[in-house]
């Protein structure tokens, strides 16, 4: 990603609800996700969103970093409570001018989502050929999901794309591996 872009990102598995087909095919359990320093990283991360001054904290840090334009909220990891989604919702609300993204597979969380995140923040629900979407949010998919054919194809660069999955926060989303 551009360094226009801010990335937040949680362990995999710890904070996830995979399916048995997630976990043997998602990306943030292969490759540079398995570095020592990243898993350290993203554990660090999930600490620090456990502090109660969690939502202070980031706010200064995403005003001290003033070009972000976008924040790319969980590419591995995903939302643990429902506290942790209020503190999500909050501090988009105080950065109207920054599109938040993210994918869920919480499926309890959603409706929670879909009631407090800002119109700023591009929810898709996580879908595969073993979980099939609640219908809130638009999705995103990996290639094979059923009737992923007609979603519009990630080409796995965003500046390429112009962001077009952050600008159009309605359409569904079709990606080579599970993101």
């Amino acid at each position: 990603m551009p360094r226009y872009v801010g990335i937040f990102n949680l362990p995999a598995l710890m904070t996830c609800t995979p399916s048995d087909w997630c976990k043997e095919n998602c990306y943030a359990l292969q490759g540079r996700f398995l570095w020592k320093t990243i898993k350290e990283a993203h554990y660090r991360n999930y600490v620090k969103s456990l502090d109660p001054d969690f939502i202070w904290r980031m706010i200064q840090e995403l005003r001290r970093r003033k070009s972000l334009l976008y924040i790319r909220v969980h590419i591995s990891g995903d939302f643990y409570n429902a506290d942790y989604v209020i503190q999500w919702a909050a501090i988009a609300s105080a950065f109207p001018n920054i599109i938040f993204r993210t994918n869920t597979r919480r499926q309890d969380l959603i409706p929670l989502m879909k009631e407090a995140f800002p119109k700023n923040f591009v929810v898709r629900e996580s879908i595969d050929i073993t979980r099939k979407s609640m219908g809130i949010f638009p999705v995103a998919a990996i290639k094979g999901t059923p009737g992923s054919n007609k979603f519009f194809v990630c080409q796995d660069n965003c500046e390429k794309c112009n962001f077009s999955c952050w600008h159009n926060p309605n359409i569904h989303v079709v990606t080579s591996k599970i993101r």
